[in-house]
This record gives structure tokens, sequence and C-alpha cells, in this order.
């Protein structure tokens, strides 16, 4: 009979797979993300010496994000119509 001593550990424990799983996929998001910043840093750096100048947008569309953020701020300074539940 073989004492437990001797044996040589075949399968390893749940917490030592997943602890493995867990860094393999971080490793594997990590890769393809640095990938992804790396060839869009590389696009930016590229492409504007190689596209031809573009003409300027119509002022009405220059209007457009200050309309949004003016929108947004009176939302948040305007007052709740919720009722209040004080105990």
């Amino acid at each position: 009979m073989i004492s437990r001593s001797s044996r040589s550990p075949a399968i390893t424990s749940w917490p030592a797979i997943s602890s493995l799983y867990k860094s393999l996929m971080f490793r594997c998001y990590f890769s393809r993300s640095a990938f992804i910043m790396v060839v869009f840093t590389a696009s930016l750096l590229v492409m504007p010496p190689l596209l031809p100048p573009l003409p300027p947008p119509p002022t009405v569309l220059l209007f457009v994000p200050v309309i949004i953020m003016s929108f947004l701020v009176f939302m948040a300074f305007i007052p709740s119509q919720m009722p209040e539940f004080s105990p």
C-alpha cells in the first residue's frame, strides 16, 4: 500500500487552478488592450499626414456640445419633483 506522503499530487487544488485561470485571463485581456492602444496611437501618428485636410464643420454643429452641457447643468440644478419620505 502506498502511503500518502509518497504520492505525488497529480491533481492540483481548485483554488490553484482558479488563480492560474484568472492570471492567464488578466494577461490575455491586458495584452489585447495594450495592442489596441498601440495600434490606435500609431494610427493617430500616421493618418494625419496621409489624409487631406478636412473643411471646418458648420457653425451650428459647433454649438451642439455647448447646448448639451447647458442642458446637463440645467437638469442638475432644477428641484426634484419626487415627494420626500422622511420618517
